[in-house]
């Protein structure tokens, strides 16, 4: 049985999707779908304004963001976790609008972001995704693995279907910073480009894509399928 969360359950299209984002993510509204119900963002969001000022702008103008964190060095976890912790500064979400997209291509060109392109015909050529957190210096978490139709419908349960098609017939974009490091390169650089008026696309995509391969860590398998 599909089940829908309020206000979730009246978006229509990406743009209302973005919106409602937004709004989970200043915590106007309590739940968002994939999520726990009544969980909002985690701290390490909300305490970071430039990554918050950035994901706000993102849903507000064409990128909708799935999940993302930020970037940090050598961090002791407390017991019973422990080891030691480090993370690339890393988004990843859906876009319908090409001249977005130019923008974002265009931004992980010039500063040399890794980035992970998925079509809704099929999967890009980064397919095992990028590694964006070590613990003890292995990888433990991936961002920008290929979501097939069923894995969208999943990340979006609680969204009104019409608007989940939307997301299933979008680019699926993640962008990662190369760098275990604690800095705001990546979302001042977001910020810049969606002020900023929108580049031509350079024809690039593919390139760029087949490009972070060679700097993707090592990697798990895959959820093409899943």
């Amino acid at each position: 049985m599909t089940t829908t969360i309020e206000p979730w359950d009246r978006a229509r299209t990406a743009a209302d999707l973005g919106e409602l984002t937004a709004q989970w993510l200043t915590g106007a509204i309590a739940s968002r779908p994939g999520y726990q119900l009544d969980r909002g963002p985690d701290e390490e969001t909300t305490t970071c304004p430039q990554l918050m000022d950035a994901l706000l702008l993102c849903n507000r103008s064409g990128f909708v963001t799935s999940c993302s964190q930020p970037g940090c060095a050598g961090l002791e976890a407390p017991a019973p976790t422990g080891g030691i912790w480090s993370q690339r500064a890393a988004v990843t979400g859906y876009v319908t609008d090409e001249e977005v997209l130019a923008r974002l291509c265009e931004v992980a060109d010039d500063h040399a972001f890794l980035l992970a392109l998925h079509h809704p015909a099929g999967p890009g050529p980064v397919r095992d995704g990028i590694a964006v957190t070590t613990r003890n210096g292995r990888p433990v978490t991936w961002f920008g693995r290929p979501r097939n139709a069923q894995g969208v419908d999943h990340e979006w349960h609680g969204a009104d279907v019409r608007a989940v098609r939307r997301m299933r017939g979008a680019w699926q974009v993640t962008l990662v910073d190369p760098c275990f490091e604690d800095r705001t390169l990546l979302w001042d650089a977001l910020a810049e480009a969606l002020f900023a008026p929108a580049p031509p696309c350079r024809g690039h995509l593919a390139a760029t894509a087949a490009q972070d391969t060679d700097l993707v860590l090592d990697i798990g398998p895959a959820d093409w399928g899943v």
